[in-house]
């Protein structure tokens, strides 16, 4: 598939979540691959996967790095203010979604990738009537020196950058949740208590992915822990199920706390699939529980994918075009 391809798939009109055919394709993926035992302990997890595994605590910083922590109180802290969120007339989702191919262009000894950048913005009010407005930002190269020594192209064949649009969407809109679709009602329903959230979420993956659950049957810890973050900013559920989210990501070893990443905040690093680079980096913010961005890097032939949230939460804002900000 080309560049001008994904982009389209990216940016469709509605757009969806740019991530979210990825991310189910990479769960997919990872069904058919040989699991580990549903019950394995942390050392015999460390032997299996080549993984240093450390009693939770303080793990020592390498020189310039932020330490890594286990045992999640910053999650555990993130979730009582979790609770806390205010309510409003509209739900409402405003991200910056921005890949960065690994596709290379330019001449030999001169190369540049190209970043690509799209806004998009959903308002939904209680009764399903939903409004998205979208933007698409200028197309720039990474490495603006390369660029300019190969001529200083403006033209890829991507899709030009438009004015800001806002489109009333037709029917009641569902939401997408443990890879399937959910309406409001069935997000009313959801598990409040860790534990059951997170079997609730497994539970949902199998069924969509066609993989009746038994007690062999394994959900991949990185595909659990993508779910439970979707529930942190990404749909209208209950200020007790996005505490319970946030302690479900609290109660799972292989999730990692990175303290002092940037001014943002305090990320949440997780592999996607057991034996594969792609690293899963989201940024909380845990005096208030926002989410700030949600990065998947490294992911083999087709770069980074970094997702910045600009607001998230109830509201009595309406709905109006995007701005670029």
């Amino acid at each position: 598939m080309d560049d001008l391809t994904r982009v389209r798939e990216l940016y469709g009109e509605p757009p969806r979540d740019p991530f979210a055919k990825a991310r189910v394709a990479a769960r997919l993926r990872a069904g058919a691959r040989r699991r580990l035992p549903w019950k394995l302990g942390l050392a015999a997890l460390a032997v299996a996967t080549g993984a240093v595994v450390v009693a939770p605590g303080m793990l020592p910083a390498e020189p310039g790095k932020a330490p890594t922590v286990l045992g999640q109180p910053v999650l555990l802290a993130a979730a009582a203010q979790a609770e806390k969120a205010p309510d409003g007339r509209f739900w409402h989702v405003k991200q910056k979604f921005t890949m960065r191919w690994a596709k290379e262009y330019g001449k030999p000894g001169s190369r540049y990738r190209l970043e690509v950048t799209n806004i998009s913005e959903t308002w939904t009010d209680k009764k399903g009537q939903s409004w998205h407005g979208s933007v698409m930002l200028p197309v720039r190269p990474t490495n603006e020196a390369a660029w300019k020594e190969n001529g200083s192209p403006t033209s890829w064949g991507f899709p030009k950058p438009g004015e800001p649009r806002l489109v009333k969407g037709k029917g009641p809109r569902t939401f997408y949740v443990a890879s399937g679709e959910a309406t409001y009602a069935e997000l009313a329903k959801i598990p409040t208590d860790p534990e059951q959230l997170t079997a609730w979420v497994n539970k949902r993956f199998l069924a969509y992915a066609g993989r009746p659950p038994t007690n062999s049957t394994r959900v991949e810890s990185g595909t659990t822990a993508s779910m439970l973050v979707s529930l942190l900013y990404e749909v209208p559920v209950s200020p007790d199920v996005r505490a319970a989210a946030y302690r479900a990501l609290a109660d799972m070893p292989e999730v990692k706390i990175v303290e002092g990443v940037d001014s943002q905040g305090t990320a949440i690093d997780f592999l996607l699939q057991e034996g594969q680079p792609t690293q899963v980096r989201v940024i909380i913010d845990p005096e208030t529980s926002m989410v700030k961005s949600h990065q998947v890097i490294g992911m083999p032939g087709k770069g980074d994918r970094i997702e910045t949230v600009l607001a998230s939460g109830w509201t009595d804002e309406k709905p109006a075009p995007p701005t670029v900000e």
